[in-house]
């Protein structure tokens, strides 16, 4: 879902979406960065947009060659599904603000099932 707020003279894009969870049909997995990519492609790039969606992956701790969008304060280490996370956030030119500054792993968990911390909500932008 896209919505588009003005706010004076700025008009800020926000998208909200549900990635597959692991475990899924490749298939599926396709159909979801296919589509998102297509909203997210639709919105020029000199104008604001704020993704904030339940992506099912886990940006870790450490930022490796993602320095640019990912700054290292994550929680816990990166899972298979976070590759496409990482790369739709480079392809787009945003970044993932839940990485920017340091947060008590409280308030990086997002979810809690059968005594697992999981971090799996994002919030990206584009500025």
């Amino acid at each position: 879902m896209v919505l588009r707020l003005a706010f004076g003279e700025e008009v800020v894009a926000v998208v909200c979406g549900y990635a597959p969870h692991i475990g899924l049909w490749d298939q599926e997995k396709r159909v979801f960065w296919h589509c998102i990519d297509v909203d997210v492609g639709g919105i020029p790039r000199g104008k604001r947009i704020c993704i904030g969606s339940d992506f099912n992956g886990h940006i870790g701790k450490v930022s490796d060659s993602f320095q640019a969008i990912h700054r290292g304060f994550g929680f816990g280490d990166r899972n298979e599904t976070t590759t496409e996370l990482l790369e739709f956030v480079v392809a787009h030119d945003l970044g993932i603000i839940n990485s920017n500054f340091k947060k008590t792993d409280s308030h990086l968990i997002t979810s809690c099932i059968g005594g697992r911390n999981t971090p799996i909500g994002y919030l990206l932008m584009r500025q």
